[in-house]
């Protein structure tokens, strides 16, 4: 098995394998020394999850062509938000002009600068909301994809740039989709109509490539461990202590075998230690672990645990308007699995220990006026249901920083076996698509016949495969069903009150009386009665 990250003992100078992203403490295999993460490496004791800032198989001078004009990457800005980094790539054409190539993740989009947006679009920044905010640029409708404010920081800028980088210096981008085109809006010079970039999603096969990194040097340069050790005395017996600062909160002497409490927070890291154990017991798959799909070998970097929410309370916890939710019983994990040329691919596993394999687009699908995608036979896709999913768990490396309690809404649209899904945070919108794959398949791509005992026993029908469907189908329709029927009651209030001086001068004949009878019970049967039953 490969290691994820490496780093060098401070103590021996030996090389250190690490094959887990959330090692608490990892010792050296030649001094024995303990040695952990610092914060600005990895993780925040195993919940904060790693970024992967230096993942890229780009690097200056790697060549490709696009639009047939040959180019040379001869620059990188690396902008850096508050839960990760993109990088931009300033691109030279062979026949004198520029272009830049964003690249996030594995998410590549190649645009050229149009000049200022035409002062007859009026745009404010702090009114766009991604997933929301529509702009019709050139006779295309476009969708707010990302908005956020970032930082292009000096010190990871390189090579050749057409503007000087101030250290820290402010950004405020938003990000338009319409299909395979892409535009970005630059907001950062404060006043001014917002520049315009324009361009395509495109791949690293499509633009043909060539001089990218080799895989054993993305992993020689990326994720290098970084830690302190310190050195004291045991309290007990006098005997030499050394331990990492900022990564390990207590320490066992090797002479006398005392446990010592390095930290006033000790019992804060042993918690968290036990609860990420206890966690990591519900994922099938383990970091490190490799699985061989459709001959490409891929590396699992990175856990989540999610529990489902309501689709409204999670709409509102992200805008910030409730901290209320309604947490249901269902919930799914997800793997993230890496490939040095490929890029990044995700596993999902249900409760149900039902597996699905899903990709982000870099294509986003075509989309009506109501933001409904069409298939490629160019049919709208059905609805399946809306929810929303708070993350309880995060381990391992990713190429943003995901966090507990991190909110995302879905919706879903196809079928259960092959989907579409456009996922909402707060900044950003995208859309991934997932195609249902045997607990049998999984097994095999990993080599790993336990995964079928998880599912040893579980029910198979569709009445199974679609309850986790109904449920949220219910539960919107619950809340409907009892807005209507308090609306029903009030009108049936209302009806009595009005009618209540005639239905005491129809006692006088009994023809009247039965007539207002009816009518009332008429007026029960259509308002009141269909909100009767809930679901």
């Amino acid at each position: 098995m490969d290691s994820i990250f490496s780093t060098v003992c401070p103590c021996c100078g030996a090389p250190v394998a690490v094959y887990s992203a959330t090692a608490v403490v990892v010792v050296c295999q030649y001094c024995q020394s303990s040695l952990v993460r610092t914060e600005q490496s990895l993780t925040d004791s195993g919940k904060k999850s790693a970024i992967i800032e230096d993942y890229s198989p780009l690097q200056l001078y790697s060549s490709g062509t696009f639009e047939g004009k040959a180019f040379t990457l001869i620059g990188r800005s690396q902008i850096r938000y508050d839960r990760g980094v993109w990088n931009e790539w300033y691109a030279l054409f062979s026949d004198g002009s520029y272009g830049w190539l964003s690249e996030s993740g594995d998410q590549y989009v190649f645009t050229r600068l149009q000049g200022k947006l035409p002062p007859a679009y009026k745009l404010s920044f702090q009114q766009l909301k991604a997933g929301k905010s529509v702009l019709n640029y050139q006779t295309v409708r476009y969708m707010a994809a990302d908005v956020r404010q970032a930082t292009a920081a000096q010190a990871n800028a390189q090579g050749e740039l057409p503007y000087p980088v101030k250290q820290d210096q402010a950004l405020k981008v938003a990000d338009f989709r319409s299909e395979q085109r892409f535009i970005t809006l630059d907001f950062s010079e404060n006043g001014q109509q917002p520049i315009v970039y324009a361009g395509t999603v495109t791949t690293l096969d499509t633009l043909h490539c060539q001089n990218l990194r080799s895989k054993d040097t993305i992993l020689q340069q990326a994720g290098k461990l970084k830690g302190e050790q310190k050195a004291s005395q045991c309290p007990q017996c006098g005997s030499r202590i050394i331990w990492a600062q900022q990564m390990t909160e207590d320490a066992i002497c090797k002479s006398c075998h005392a446990h010592i409490d390095l930290s006033t927070d000790q019992a804060r890291v042993i918690e968290v230690y036990n609860f990420r154990q206890k966690t990591e017991k519900a994922f099938s798959l383990s970091l490190g672990e490799t699985g061989k799909i459709d001959d490409v070998c891929w590396t699992v970097i990175g856990l989540v645990k999610k529990t489902e929410i309501e689709s409204s309370d999670a709409w509102r916890i992200m805008l910030g308007e409730s901290s209320r939710m309604s947490i249901t019983t269902e919930g799914w994990l997800e793997y993230l699995l890496y490939n040095s040329k490929k890029g990044f691919l995700w596993l999902i596993e249900t409760t149900q220990h039902e597996w699905a394999i899903s990709t982000t687009l870099n294509q986003w699908p075509k989309l009506n006026l109501n933001q409904q995608p069409y298939n490629d036979n160019g049919q709208l896709m059905g609805k399946l249901y809306d929810y929303g999913g708070r993350v309880d768990y995060a381990a391992g490396a990713f190429y943003w920083q995901i966090q507990p309690d991190d909110i995302t809404c879905y919706s879903d649209y196809g079928t259960e076996q092959l989907k579409v899904c456009a996922e909402y945070s707060k900044y950003e919108m995208a859309w991934s698509s997932s195609k249902a794959v045997s607990a049998q398949q999984v097994a095999t791509w990993f080599q790993k016949p336990t995964l079928l005992s998880a599912t040893a026993g579980q029910r198979t029908t569709t009445e199974q495969r679609n309850r986790a469907a109904l449920n949220r189908v219910n539960r919107k329709n619950k809340f409907q069903q009892k807005s209507g029927k308090g609306a029903a009651i009030f009108l049936l209030l209302a009806y009595g009150l009005i009618n209540l001086p005639a239905f005491f001068m129809s006692f006088s004949s009994t023809i009247s009386l039965l007539i207002v009878c009816g009518v009332s019970y008429l007026i029960y049967v259509l308002l009141g009665k269909p909100f009767d039953q809930e679901a």
